[in-house]
């Protein structure tokens, strides 16, 4: 019995790059004279479903006025294809979009799981780099590090629980997929560091299974909300101010008539732990706050005045970011 061949990286690629996308966004900008501009991006997508739904970036799609999403050739569409595309959810916070054509049985990519990655493991991007024609540019690397988080240029949005890489990520691969070995998509690849050498993003698909249903059925993300400034307490700063405590979560301030303000949260409270579990810092407390949704119910344990206080409190939602 002959044994079967393995599967190779050229076998993969034939196999996924039918659903994998490229999309022109026409738009409007400001000149330096702040008159209206006419404006042109690219980027890239995953078609998710048969009847044409598309994760893609937030950040892509955003100023679109007019999309247009083009297929490759491939045995689905021998000549390619071009739909026109409409945006249907969005959600800021996590760099996500999702974007709708017309289409039945199209080519779907299934979504993987990123929590089963390791650091070495080969991965492969696909996307319309830099809108060469022609179909995706296909790149080789592997996982760099798992869990980082950056903030995303002048939205002033921190992305947490990122897929670190070394494979090829360019302007216009935004919005496209992270492969891994099986032909599973195990990132959205999401951002560059300029003037890095091969250090680049993709969104966990941790967090596209927490909002990928909402955007679909909803069009947004009820994203929980307390109305609260908060920074991490470092020991220097509480060295600094005579906290109890070295570390936590610090309120610098409580809004007016918010989630928090209702709780009795207050001014220089510092939270500790979310229902049980410890909140070292805020980009932890971030990342546990964020598994909730607008409308539940969640114990806060706050140091104040040197003694530890339980709170409970009803999540708002969040306004708008943009």
């Amino acid at each position: 019995m002959i044994a079967p061949q393995p599967i190779t990286i050229p076998d993969i690629v034939d196999r996924v790059k039918p659903a994998v996308v490229g999309i022109l966004i026409k738009g409007t900008q400001l000149n330096m004279f702040l008159q209206p501009v006419p404006s042109r991006g690219v980027g890239s997508g995953v078609i998710i479903t048969p009847d044409g739904y598309i994760l893609t970036n937030d950040h892509v799609v955003e100023d679109a006025q007019d999309i247009t999403v083009d297929l490759p050739r491939s045995h689905y569409f021998p000549q390619g294809a071009t739909f026109e595309g409409r945006v249907v959810g969005r959600d800021p916070l996590t760099d996500l979009a999702i974007v709708k054509v017309d289409a039945q049985d199209l080519p779907v990519i299934p979504i993987g799981d990123t929590g089963k990655l390791r650091v070495g493991e080969w991965v492969i991007a696909i996307g319309n780099a830099q809108g060469l024609p022609g179909g995706p540019t296909v790149t080789l690397g592997i996982v760099s590090a798992m869990g980082r988080s950056v903030e995303t240029g002048d939205r002033g949005i921190t992305l947490h629980d990122l897929v670190q890489t070394d494979a090829a990520i360019n302007p216009g691969n935004s919005g496209g997929p992270l492969l891994n070995l099986a032909g599973k998509v195990v990132g959205i690849n999401t951002a560059i560091i300029r003037g890095a050498q091969s250090i680049g993003f993709s969104i966990s698909t941790a967090t596209v299974n927490a909002v990928m249903e909402d955007l679909i059925q909803v069009g947004k993300v009820k994203w929980p909300w307390l109305g609260v400034r908060i920074t991490t307490l470092t020991p220097a700063l509480s060295r600094e101010r005579g906290y109890a405590v070295e570390q936590g979560v610090l309120i610098i301030e409580v809004m007016p008539d918010v989630p928090a303000a209702r709780a009795g949260l207050r001014d220089s409270d510092i939270m500790v732990s979310l229902n049980g579990e410890s909140t070292p810092d805020l980009e932890t407390f971030q990342r546990m706050i964020r598994l909730y949704r607008a409308g539940d119910t969640v114990e806060l344990s706050v140091v104040r005045d040197s003694k530890e206080v339980k709170i409970s409190i009803t999540l708002g939602e969040m306004p708008p970011l943009f």
